[in-house]
């Protein structure tokens, strides 16, 4: 039980490879901190469950909140639409990922017509929404 002088943390039983989505917290153990490391941890299960460790975390140690990152929703080399909108135009076309990207992050994206490369923002639905200059 964490007292006031401690509060509570996240760790692993067992290694964690980094890239490996967190979609259960079986493996996750919780510890105490002293308050001044605890705001640079996870602390909470709900902050890992359905996200993706960005390096390989280490048995028994916490978990930085840095180590953890949404799940990548375009894959490098993946197909993509790209999607091109004015309030009367809207444009699609195919392109192929140049490297990974969650939702809400930008990515570059090479056409596959013209293999021009375009740089947009990953959708919900996992199309790249690119701005006209």
């Amino acid at each position: 039980m964490p007292s006031a002088m401690h509060s509570s943390w996240l760790g692993w039983r067992f290694f964690w490879r980094a890239w490996r989505a967190i979609l259960t917290d079986a493996l996750i153990i919780d510890k105490t901190a002293p308050p001044m490391l605890a705001a640079s941890y996870v602390a909470a299960r709900r902050q890992l469950i359905g996200k993706m460790a960005s390096r390989t975390l280490l048995p028994g140690l916490p978990v930085p909140i840095l180590a953890i990152r949404e799940p990548y929703a375009v894959r490098q080399g993946e197909k993509v639409a790209i999607v091109v909108e004015t309030s009367v135009l809207r444009l699609t076309a195919l392109a192929v990922a140049l490297q990974p990207g969650s939702e809400g992050e930008r990515v570059d994206a090479r056409n596959l017509d013209s293999g021009i490369v375009v740089s947009g923002v990953v959708q919900p639905d996992r199309t790249l929404r690119v701005e006209l200059p």
